[in-house]
């Protein structure tokens, strides 16, 4: 059975612990746990919770954390950078989730809390049962979905494509 991986990533308006992002820090943790209520969560990176901010640590199974190259040449980005990772049955479980409940509540704001961006803020693609994607493929994904437009490799809910 096909799984979906699922990946977010931007950069905050200000760095971790500033005023500026305080409300999605407070917030953050009821995200995190509605994420893994919801149905069809297969896997959520805190899961094995490592803190914040996710950058430089090893997250057992996801592998160090790595961000897109995009983010390299962004001042402070280690203490900007704000990224989930999921592993979900489907793509409906994972809209549910991202556009109801809590989560809707944090995206209704998250032009508060990140900068505007040219570059994807989130990516998906197709996993087998029992894979786990790594924190390096994610951000291999999202850079090749920037650079190359969606496809098997990485898409969004606006070009999905069929599992393989």
């Amino acid at each position: 059975m096909a799984l979906l991986a699922f990946y977010t990533c931007g950069m905050l308006r200000g760095s971790i612990g500033s005023n500026q992002v305080a409300g999605f820090f407070n917030l953050a943790p009821a995200v995190f746990e509605s994420a893994a209520k919801a149905p069809g969560c297969v896997r959520h990176m805190m899961d094995e919770p490592r803190g914040w901010p996710p950058a430089a640590q090893e997250w057992g199974p996801w592998g160090t954390y790595s961000s897109p190259d995009f983010h390299n040449d962004v001042p402070g980005r280690d203490d900007r950078v704000a990224a989930t990772l999921s592993v979900w049955e489907s793509i409906a479980a994972v809209r549910a989730f991202a556009y109801s409940g809590v989560h809707a509540q944090a995206l209704a704001q998250r032009s508060d809390w990140f900068e505007q961006s040219a570059f994807p803020g989130y990516v998906m693609w197709w996993i087998d049962d029992g894979d786990v994607p790594t924190w390096k493929e994610c951000a291999r994904r999202m850079q090749d979905l920037h650079e190359n437009g969606p496809s098997t490799n990485g898409f969004t809910f606006a070009k999905v494509f069929p599992q393989a």
